[in-house]
């Protein structure tokens, strides 16, 4: 697989003399790829993804990234108060070269349609954050899309749409670094998981269980177990071949 951009023995500290906010990090996210950076508060989760959309520049170490089609969208507000949001959004995908189109097809899916005149300071939070997140997707595929706490304030129909979006960025061959607290149901399917722990970052083991489809088509009965982010999709196929699902169970 194609590498989007790696670090190595990288480390950033803000003052000469403190200790690091993260040390010896090594990381490579590939094309197609989805990681889910996790951490406690003040772990450097904020600072790792500054450090991979190129807004900071590490104290130490490499940060070697492939490519200039880089989306970052910060937990923070962007674009100060006054521009309206489709100012900010045409700018964005004039900036990134996006496909026309990208932005409306962005606002409509984020469900923004309707506020987009009016001033970013008169916007709510969740609608601020909105287009935090279109400006970052206005960059185009293939690409690197860096997004701290993508989901945080957004309402169920925008957080699977945005979800939506991340897999079709992922199939299209861009990578994705992101952070999250509390929508791990939403997360990109087979997002890999990294914790920073003490400044340096560490793979997780995930024990995912898997799921029994109790189904029954007439006089038939059967079971059929399937990994979890696939349930959606095994269930749409016994569908379509006439089954109906009596019972779902973890195994």
């Amino acid at each position: 697989m194609t590498p989007m951009i790696r670090l190595e023995g990288v480390a950033k500290r803000f003052d000469r003399g403190t200790q690091p906010v993260l040390r010896d990090v090594c990381l490579e996210v590939v094309a197609g790829e989805a990681v889910h950076v996790r951490g406690a508060n003040g772990a450097g989760k904020t600072t790792l993804l500054r450090l991979l959309a190129g807004v900071i520049r590490p104290s130490a170490g490499v940060v070697d990234r492939r490519t200039r089609a880089v989306g970052w969208a910060p937990a923070d507000p962007i674009g100060g108060r006054a521009l309206t949001a489709q100012t900010l959004l045409a700018a964005a995908e004039r900036l990134h070269g996006g496909a026309p189109g990208t932005a409306d097809d962005l606002i409509e899916r984020l469900g923004l349609r309707g506020h987009t005149e009016r001033r970013l300071g008169t916007l709510s939070a969740g609608n601020r954050h909105k287009v935090n997140l279109a400006f970052a997707l206005a960059s185009p595929d293939p690409g690197l899309l860096v997004l701290d706490e993508p989901w945080a304030t957004l309402d169920g129909p925008a957080g699977a749409a945005l979800t939506s979006v991340l897999e079709d960025r992922c199939r299209a061959g861009s990578a994705v670094v992101f952070t999250d607290h509390t929508r791990a149901a939403l997360h990109p399917e087979g997002a890999v998981p990294v914790e920073i722990r003490n400044g340096a970052l560490w793979p997780v083991e995930v024990e995912v269980p898997g799921l029994r489809v109790s189904i029954v088509r007439r006089a038939e009965r059967d079971v059929v177990d399937v990994p979890p982010a696939h349930l959606a999709q095994t269930v749409a196929r016994l569908l379509d071949e006439g089954w109906s699902i009596v019972g779902v169970e973890r195994v």
